[in-house]
């Protein structure tokens, strides 16, 4: 493993993304790349993929139904 990478952070980035999913799934919605990525600095990350166009609009319709 790279040396300079915060693991710390690394850690972080894949909890919040494993949180997303969860969260996401109530929604009946999936991200199929949806992970935690390579942090930038100490700055944790959640890389969130592609999604279809339907994907898209599910969960835009669901925002909207729940604001």
């Amino acid at each position: 493993m790279d040396d300079n990478i915060d693991v710390d952070a690394m850690r972080e980035g894949e909890e919040a993304a494993k949180e997303l999913v969860d969260a996401l799934q109530l929604a009946r919605v999936v991200f199929p790349s949806l992970r935690g990525e390579f942090p930038v600095g100490d700055h944790p990350l959640v890389h969130l993929g592609g999604a279809s166009a339907e994907t898209a609009r599910a969960l835009a319709r669901w925002i909207r139904e729940h604001a």
